[in-house]
């Protein structure tokens, strides 16, 4: 379970107020906002990578931020700058993340292997990152995450700065992973959540205004959005980032979302 009760929080440009939600588990979420830095900065509070300044974030129970290694297991989190090693191959790169997190050794190579496989990029796991296209690092950073067996996949900016065959190969991926997991996606652009998404959590001006279904288009309609390039946190350099503080986070663990208890509508 991932419960929101009255949370307010800055991250950046982004700001959220006074949002509460407990959803249903085994759908994948859309997180749609009038000013996208909202969205990540909600993807990054219920990751527990930014404390609310106000409210209380539950994660299977415990609290996200005085019970966080409790409360982190399930979660695997993918910030929108979190990409490999360029100087490792794949496997390598799996491997290490496996180590960071204590993982067994035997069993993790025989996953990490599963997962390339099931990634498409058996190929190249012996290839230096470096070699590898932005959405196929995109991609085998979404692997890493899927070592520790989690239930919970918050992706932030998941399609950024991908060619368009390669957003429609993370589609289709994160489509697939969609029947095992519990998934929370942020990115600016409406089609995209609607082509990955089943709900659609909607924020105006950094309140939670309705979760609504992906196919009824009205949401894009009703809600101004801020267009992506006069976004500050759709407008941050992609680089490489230290992996090992996310590799850390992310552990194993049990979540079970209860079913929502949806406030009163707000519109």
């Amino acid at each position: 379970m991932i419960e929101l009760k009255s949370v307010f929080g800055t991250c950046g440009a982004g700001n959220i107020k006074n949002v509460s939600f407990r959803l249903p588990n085994g759908k994948t979420y859309g997180i749609f906002s009038s000013r996208y830095a909202d969205a990540v900065t909600l993807c990054a509070l219920m990751a527990g990578a930014h404390t609310p300044t106000e409210g209380t974030i539950f994660a299977g129970g415990f609290d996200l931020h005085r019970e966080a290694k409790q409360a982190r297991r399930g979660i695997g989190y993918l910030p929108a700058n979190l990409l490999p090693d360029d100087e490792l191959t794949p496997l390598e790169y799996l491997m290490a993340v496996a180590d960071a997190r204590e993982l067994s050794f035997d069993k993790t190579l025989r996953y990490a292997h599963e997962l390339l496989e099931l990634a498409d990029l058996a190929d190249k796991k012996d290839r230096l990152i470096a070699s590898l296209s932005q959405g196929e690092k995109r991609i085998l950073s979404i692997c890493q995450l899927l070592l520790s067996k989690p239930e919970i996949l918050i992706l932030t900016s998941p399609l950024a700065g991908v060619t368009p065959k390669d957003a429609e190969r993370i589609r289709g991926f994160i489509r697939y992973l969609s029947d095992t997991y519990t998934i929370f996606i942020s990115t600016p652009s409406a089609q995209d959540l609607r082509g990955m998404c089943s709900e659609i959590l909607v924020l105006q001006d950094g309140s939670l205004k309705t979760v609504t279904a992906a196919n009824d288009e009205s949401w894009t309609l009703e809600f101004p959005v801020v267009p992506p390039e006069d976004t500050p946190a759709s407008n941050a350099p992609k680089k490489r980032t230290n992996t090992r503080w996310n590799m850390l986070m992310q552990k194993s663990g049990g979540y079970e979302v209860i079913e929502t208890d949806q406030e009163e509508d707000e519109n």
